[in-house]
C-alpha cells in the first residue's frame, strides 16, 4: 500500500474510532479538495486518495466534497448521504473531474465553504472535515481572505 493511501486509511480509521466511542450515531463528512493549477502534479494521487476515503465511509453517512480554486461556490460541492448506487454515482463523478487549472488558491473561502457544508440544516453531530491540498494560500486579489 503506498504512503498516501495508508494515510488515507488511518483518517478514516480514526473517524470510526470516534463512531465507536460515540456511539452508532450518523457522522458528516466534508472533503475540501484544492483544484488550482499548482495541485495538478498531485492530481492522481489526490483522485484515489479521495476515492479510497469515499469507499471507506459507511452507507447511510453525509459526505460533501468541496472543491475550491479562487471559488468555493454551491455549484463546486458534491453532497449526498451514501448507498450503494449514490457511492457509485459519486465516485463516477469524481472521476470525471477534469485535472486542476484554477489560478489562485484561497484556503479562506475553502474554510468558509466547509463551515457552511457542517452547519447545514439536518447536521449529524459528529463531523470531520478533510482537506487535500498543497496549502499554498494565493487568493485572488480582492478576496476577504
Amino acid at each position: 500500500m503506498n504512503r498516501s493511501r495508508d494515510r488515507s486509511f488511518r483518517h478514516v480509521l480514526a473517524g470510526a474510532a470516534l463512531v465507536a466511542f460515540f456511539g452508532a450515531q450518523h457522522a458528516d463528512y466534508v472533503l475540501v479538495i484544492d483544484t488550482s493549477g499548482s495541485m495538478r502534479p498531485l492530481w492522481p494521487a489526490v483522485l484515489r486518495g479521495a476515492e479510497v476515503f469515499i469507499e471507506a465511509i459507511p452507507d447511510g453517512e453525509h459526505v460533501s466534497l468541496v472543491f475550491f480554486d479562487v471559488e468555493a461556490t454551491a455549484s463546486r460541492v458534491l453532497p449526498r448521504t451514501l448507498t450503494g448506487p449514490n457511492r457509485s454515482d459519486l465516485l463516477r463523478e469524481l472521476r470525471s473531474l477534469p485535472s486542476p487549472k484554477g489560478r489562485w488558491t484561497d484556503l479562506g473561502l475553502a474554510l468558509e465553504k466547509a463551515v457552511v457544508e457542517l452547519t447545514r440544516p439536518g447536521a449529524n453531530r459528529l463531523q470531520f472535515a478533510f482537506f487535500l491540498s498543497d496549502f499554498e494560500h494565493d487568493p485572488a486579489p480582492g478576496s476577504p481572505f
